[in-house]
């Protein structure tokens, strides 16, 4: 009788510690349906990580065209390549605008600049700028701490130039607007920082005198 009361009991034993093992363990199901809502919830978090508003700043070079001889005697000619005779002036700006991350690698960004630069003779060009990026980057660390890919985009601007050689009055100052597309590298680096090196594009214009032909700025920017 005493043999069959500890088999007993040592089966009550074994059984008890398989049921609890069962217990703490969940199922496969839970398992796989936790490890893709982890997934999601971490790339989710990217995304938000990346998105949001910014500002920054930027210097580079302005690049103008004159469509002068080198005795400043006006070239004969209606249309004028915007790389015909080209001044570079350095400048610096200010960005401000908003980013939003469709996923980790996807994102747009619309932005508001101010630039200005200074020449020779007293040169001075502004411009104001509204546009809009597309943004595509990739990982470059396994904690996703570092982005590295391209950008693409087209904007509007205005501009206003004087010097104190050719341009020193206001009915002879260079004023006009213009569509521009731009195209560069961009990293984010860290949850705030971002850097872009871009080249903006402005088309060539029918011009006796001036025009310009683009700008080449290295950008630091600031996620809020």
């Amino acid at each position: 009788m005493r043999a069959y009361q500890g088999i007993f009991g040592i089966v009550f034993l074994f059984v008890s510690i398989v049921r609890a093992f069962a217990a703490s363990e969940p199922p496969s199901s839970q398992v796989a349906c936790d490890d893709l809502c982890q997934a999601v919830t971490e790339r989710t978090a990217i995304s938000r990580q990346k998105s949001g508003k910014y500002i920054g700043l930027g210097v580079g070079v302005s690049l103008l065209s004159s469509a002068k001889g080198d005795g400043g005697i006006s070239i004969n000619n209606n249309i004028a390549s915007p790389y015909d005779n080209l001044i570079p002036i350095p400048s610096f700006g200010i960005r401000a605008g908003t980013m939003s991350f469709f996923n980790r690698y996807i994102g747009v960004r619309g932005f508001f600049g101010f630039d200005m630069g200074f020449g020779k003779h007293s040169g001075m060009l502004t411009m104001l700028s509204l546009g809009i990026d597309a943004i595509a980057e990739f990982p470059v660390s396994k904690e996703h701490s570092v982005f590295l890919g391209g950008i693409l985009g087209i904007g509007a601007d205005a501009y206003l130039y004087y010097d104190q050689k050719d341009y020193n009055r206001w009915s002879r100052m260079k004023k006009a607007g213009e569509v521009f597309m731009q195209a560069g590298l961009t990293a984010m680096v860290g949850k705030h920082s971002r850097i872009n090196l871009i080249y903006r594009f402005l088309p060539a214009r029918r011009a006796s005198h001036f025009s310009p032909a683009g700008i080449v700025s290295l950008e630091y920017g600031f996620k809020f």
